[in-house]
């Protein structure tokens, strides 16, 4: 038993990941994206939402430790997030209620300066992902495409 236990915390510490960042330098493009939430129901147990961004290695993949969680506090005040223009990006979304679980991950490639609008959509047997260009004015556009990410065991690939 006394084996056991500091194997756990070092399972379960092996898996934290580092907080989104935004890039400092290059081109960029904004993302709109909703916060992260977390609960606790009565009745369900814990909940919690999330979103999280990474960068597609040359191979149009990402390992599972690239995923980067956007906590709340990174989202600025217009509802946007910074992230990198012209790379291969994956986008990810899920919800977790009491002993269910939904996520998505998906790859897309953004315009420089260009503002869109990701969002997740949670449904009782299934959920889903979606992401619109915004117009200068701020209105939806037309919807973009987004590739599904495989599950290759250790990574996710286009």
């Amino acid at each position: 038993m006394r084996i056991l236990i500091p194997f756990l915390f070092l399972i379960i510490g092996g898996c934290a990941v580092a907080p989104y960042s935004s890039p400092t330098a290059g081109d960029v493009a904004y993302l709109k994206v909703p916060k992260s939430t977390k609960g606790y129901h009565l009745l369900g147990g814990f909940s919690k939402k999330w979103v999280s961004v990474g960068e597609l290695d040359e191979n149009g993949c990402i390992g599972l430790r690239k995923f980067q969680p956007i906590e709340n506090d990174a989202i600025r005040e217009d509802g946007t997030i910074v992230v990198k223009a012209n790379a291969d990006l994956s986008l990810s979304a899920g919800s977790r209620h009491g002993n269910s679980s939904c996520s998505v991950l998906s790859a897309v490639k953004l315009e420089k300066d260009q503002i869109y609008k990701f969002t997740y959509h949670p449904g009782v047997k299934s959920c889903a992902i979606s992401l619109v260009k915004l117009n200068p004015n701020g209105e939806e556009g037309l919807p973009i495409e987004l590739a599904r990410l495989k599950d290759k065991i250790t990574k996710f690939c286009k």
